[in-house]
């Protein structure tokens, strides 16, 4: 059975959610369930990392593509950068 691609979005939500615990856990962490929580950010993190940096590649690539060498001052505007 196929396993089902998590979306960008949903990592960094879920990353979002383990902050919170940690933020709001304070002496009420059970020392091994924020062990394993630790261990799914530090996987999240690393997987966000791998998915962004792709993209900007990707970015760069149609930039290139388009005779462009980096984002203009206007698409660093449009896109937030």
């Amino acid at each position: 059975m196929p396993t089902k691609k998590v979306k960008l979005q949903d990592k960094i939500k879920k990353l979002e959610d383990l902050g919170k615990y940690f933020n709001n856990a304070h002496d009420e962490l059970d020392l091994e369930d924020a062990v394993e929580k630790y261990e799914e950010a530090s996987g999240l993190v690393r997987e966000i990392k791998s998915e962004l940096n792709r993209i900007e590649l990707k970015i760069s690539e149609i930039n290139l593509k388009n005779g462009k060498e980096k984002t203009s001052e206007k698409d660093d505007e449009v896109f937030n950068f």
